[in-house]
Order: structure tokens, then sequence, then C-alpha cells
């Protein structure tokens, strides 16, 4: 049974994995993440509600790419997030969770393929359309089954009035027997009168991998800001997301003051909490062009791995949260970005690719366009 749980009717008024080895082998050691979360602020915060997916039932060996549940949340005003909670059972290989206009993709009556949450005029539900037609509001780190995503006092996240949530998520059961999988979100707001920061996301993602066999490997992503709508914010919160193979991943500032300087760095594995509050002042990219983000891996066998969203795959995602003005999507690979150049071995001696002209996508104004 699927719960959507109210604390607060007032103010509602009428409201991406991990994955170990498909072989069951352990994840690659790393080290504890350097920047967890800090114990809840002090500003008063109330269980607004909790959402509980229905469960799917997956064969021994089974894996279900893209699947999703939501919830239409009925609030006649903005609601201001300032945390959330996030259980699993063991076989969520991750989720990402977004807001969008309610109604926009109705629930077919139950938690289900992603595709068959319609839309007339887009067709089924995607990830890319859950970042650029809303806001990804929070997420799992790959195989996390108990992770608390906490943005600090008087920091919040909007949610729009009349909001649908929806989740987005990755099931893959390497057991013997069926198993019946779910993942359950507790999101905490804070009153509008105690906002100080309001946050906007930014999720991006590397498209172009292929990890070489037989080596540690970076691959890197230059983005540079648009003419007019520079970086002039600064970053408060990270979720890296990577595979089996990932070891690490990193933000550095391109140009400005503080050029070459990183905002970021995490040796954390597969299995652990990745998401992290991150010191705005140390994080600022005021004044910058741009920033890179990289993703690095240690392939020990003899085959590449690429790019894809499955148990033998891998991927260089990351969800950031800034005070900028506009909420981004940037992107490497496909249709978007520019070429990329391998760059031989690095000083870290990581064998190392580099994208540059990542697209970045100013989303707000994009649903503005007529």
């Amino acid at each position: 049974m699927r719960l959507l749980t109210f604390a607060a009717a007032s103010v509602f008024g009428a409201l991406a994995m991990g994955c170990g080895s498909s072989d069951g082998s352990e994840p690659s050691d790393g080290e504890p993440n350097p920047n967890p979360n800090p114990d809840p602020p002090g500003v008063p915060q109330e269980l607004a509600f909790t959402a509980e997916t229905d469960p799917i039932t997956v064969e021994s060996g089974g894996e279900i790419l893209e699947a999703c549940d939501s919830w239409s949340l009925g609030n006649t005003e903005t609601l201001w997030l300032t945390r959330a909670v996030i259980s699993s059972t063991l076989g969520v290989h991750h989720s990402d969770w977004m807001v969008l206009p309610d109604g926009l993709y109705p629930n077919p009556g139950n938690a289900d393929v992603c595709r068959n949450f319609v839309d007339p005029e887009r067709g089924g539900f995607s990830l890319f359309d859950g970042a650029v037609i809303g806001d990804v509001v929070f997420a799992q780190s790959t195989q996390a089954e108990h992770e608390e995503q906490a943005f600090g006092e008087g920091i919040a996240m909007a949610i729009p009035p009349n909001s649908q949530l929806i989740v987005y998520y990755h099931l893959i059961n390497t057991t013997a027997e069926p198993a019946d999988l779910n993942v359950t979100a507790d999101l905490y707001t804070i009153p509008e009168d105690n906002v100080e920061t309001q946050l906007k996301d930014i999720a991006g993602s590397e498209f172009r991998i292929n990890v070489p066999a037989r080596e540690e490997s970076r691959f890197s992503v230059d983005c540079m800001f648009p003419d007019g709508l520079g970086g002039d914010f600064d970053v408060y919160f990270i979720l890296p997301h990577y595979h089996y193979y990932g070891t690490g991943m990193r933000f550095e500032i391109i140009g400005g003051p503080d050029d070459g300087k990183v905002m970021f760095d995490t040796t954390g594995s597969v299995g652990e909490p990745l998401a992290a509050k991150v010191d705005p002042n140390s994080a600022s990219l005021a004044g910058a062009e741009g920033m890179r983000f990289a993703c690095d891996f240690n392939n020990a066998t003899d085959q590449n791995i690429p790019w894809g969203a499955g148990a033998n795959d891998e991927m260089c995602f990351f969800l950031m949260h800034t005070n900028s003005e506009y909420s981004w999507a940037a992107m490497s690979g496909f249709s978007f970005g520019g070429p990329q150049t391998d760059m031989g071995i690095n000083p870290e001696g990581k064998h190392e690719f580099r994208s540059t002209g990542c697209t970045m996508l100013a989303t707000d104004l994009l649903n503005e366009a007529p």
C-alpha cells in the first residue's frame, strides 16, 4: 500500500543507483565521506509528509531500470523543504525525487515502469523531463539503504503550489528469491518566515563514459556558464552518483578569483551515503566562468565499461543545490556539449578523458519560454 501522510493539513490547503556487481562481489574500497551531514538544524521543522512507494516484485536476478511512483500534493501554498530522510529495501539501486506541476504525468494507479506515467503531449515520463520541466529536490546515493539530507538552518527549497511529487528509481534483485522492493521518503519543511536562503538544483551528467580496462581513469567535464548568466552563486549541497567501478568525484572552479580551486572531493564507495552539505564560503562560484566535474574509476577487468543505467554499466552524475537564481541542467554527450579529448596519464596517475563545451541550460528560463 502506498502511503501519503500529512502532518500539517493547514499547510496543504484542501499536498537516477548502488549497485553491486552483477556477480554479487563487494564494491571497491573507499574512504568515508569527508563531509557528512550535520545534525538537523535548529529552526523548527515539521514532518510535512511521508511518501512510500508500492512494493514491486522483482524476480531473482531481475532488474527494472526505470520504475516510478507519484503523489498529488494538493498544496495551495509554497512548501519549504529543508530535510529529507530516505529509507529503502535492499535492492533499490537509487532513487531521484522530483516536483512537477500537478497532473502533468498522472499516476496509473500504482508504482509502475515510468513509461506508463504519460503526459498526452510528451509521452511517458523520463528523468530528463523531471530535471528540465520540474526540480530534482533530493536523491538517494547508490545502494544506501538509509540516508538523511539536511540543507542546514534556515536553508530550504521551494515546492510550488499545486505540485506533484514523483520518484524515479532503479531496482535490482541479486538474491536467490523473488523480492518486494520499495523506497520511503520523509520530507521536513520549515515556515516561510524562517527561510533565509532559497536553494535551486543543478542536475549534471557525463554520458560519454567508456571506462578503459585494466587501469584507473578519470572522466572530466568543463561546463561554462552562458553569456549573461554567470555563476554568481554558492554551492550548499552535493550528491555524487557513480556505480561499482567508481572511486570518487570532484568539483573545481574554472576562471575568476578562485580558478582551479577544488570545491568538493570525495572517495566514498557504493553503499555509503555520499550526499554532503558544503560550506558555501569555500564553494563560491562568484566571478567564475564555469566549473569542472570529474569521476574517477578503477576497472580491473579485461573489458571496457560503457555508460548506462544497468548493473554492468557506469555513470558520472551529480545533483547540486545552490543559491543561484536559476535551476540548471549540465549535460555532456549524446547531442550535448563539445568534443572529448584523451588527455593521457594525469599527475595523479589516472588516464584522463576531458569533455569541453558541456551544455548548461537554465531550465527556469526554458519553462518560461512561450
